[in-house]
């Protein structure tokens, strides 16, 4: 499994840096409530678990995107169809749940 970062053009949706991604991913919390209530905590778990990951592969996208940016404009760079993901972070879910169950 991968988690992925994506160009500007991609989404159209306001680009943040690493650190005010981290911020808002620091406040997401789902209240696990009704029939869904299983899945809500499921998924709170899962993104505490691969916040470090998420991280990286946001810095290794701010990285990428300084070094070009050192030649092109932002805007430039935004919106250049040819890259659609711009970083990727490999996890292995399997080694990371026996690793839990370890523990």
């Amino acid at each position: 499994m991968n988690f992925f970062t994506v160009n500007q053009w991609v989404t159209d949706d306001p680009w943040f840096d690493t650190a005010r991604t981290l911020a808002l991913l620091g406040r997401f919390h789902i209240a696990p409530r009704g029939p869904w209530a299983a899945g809500d905590r499921w998924l709170n778990a899962f993104v505490a678990l691969y916040r470090p990951a998420i991280a990286r592969a946001l810095a290794l996208r701010d990285a990428r995107v300084a070094a070009l940016t050192a030649r092109r404009p932002w805007s430039k760079v935004a919106i250049d169809r040819r890259v659609e993901v711009r970083s990727s972070v490999r996890v292995d879910w399997a080694a990371d749940l026996r690793s839990l169950a370890h523990a």
